[in-house]
């Protein structure tokens, strides 16, 4: 299966309908003829600009690209509107483009895919997961930076606590230094080319007891009440 690609400026006629497909500097004559690998657009380094603080609440510039990573709370997103409805309410002139790549198990540096060898989102993030040594993963599938670089993402919305909340108290350190981790090479990048991301992260609501014969008796707790990790504060305020 071929990597998508950039169409020629003499081919417009030829382009289906919808956003230009913008994913590889590879043509598809020389995938077919390599049977290797495509390269993939790069992110452009942005660590020598001066990282200014994502302002709260978001205010989308016209054209804005929103992605949303994480894990299962993000991608059953995929089977409402309601969110994007509301934003596109509240924004009626920011023609917001959302994309999706939330999925089930992915932590900010643990992303296996079965089309893609290499599972780990940014460099060294094997390191907050010493219990993982295997992927079984073949394929040229994107990796996340390169997924972020094709759809040009503005702002990304991170869902990321509920998996981790399972190692228990035990895991938070390892969680708090692996989000940090991810939100200082996501920063360090501009995946449309111009700026660095603007971030957002939404961990899990907390946990609180309802007092009806229903539910189980619960203390009022979160699942991954981890704080937020100091060296982003100022990122995410």
């Amino acid at each position: 299966m071929l990597a998508g690609t950039a169409f020629a400026d003499n081919a417009a006629d030829s382009r289906p309908p919808g956003p230009k497909i913008n994913s590889t500097v590879t043509s598809v004559e020389e995938q077919q003829k390599d049977q290797k690998r495509p390269k993939f657009r790069q992110p452009t380094d942005v660590s020598d600009q001066p990282i200014s603080a994502t302002k709260l609440p978001l205010s989308p510039v016209k054209g804005e690209r929103l992605v949303f990573i994480g894990n299962g709370l993000a991608e059953r997103m995929q089977h409402f509107g309601h969110f994007e409805t509301l934003l596109h309410q509240r924004f009626p002139n920011s023609e917001i483009t959302f994309r999706n790549m939330g999925f089930l198990g992915h932590t900010p540096g643990f992303r296996p895919e079965a089309g893609q060898p290499n599972p780990w989102a940014f460099p060294e993030a094997e390191q907050f997961h010493p219990d993982i040594n295997a992927h079984h993963g073949k394929g040229h599938y994107p990796t996340p930076d390169e997924w972020l670089t094709i759809i040009e993402a503005d702002t990304i919305v991170a869902f990321f606590g509920f998996n981790e909340s399972f190692h228990g108290t035990d895991g938070l350190a390892r969680f708090r230094d692996e989000l940090a981790a991810f939100i200082d090479h996501t920063r360090r990048s501009a995946y449309n080319g111009k700026s660095a991301l603007n971030w957002s992260w939404l961990r899990p609501l907390p946990w609180s007891s309802t007092q009806t014969i229903t539910y189980p008796l619960l203390t009022l707790e979160t699942p991954a009440s981890i704080g937020m990790p100091q060296r982003s504060k100022k990122s995410l305020r």
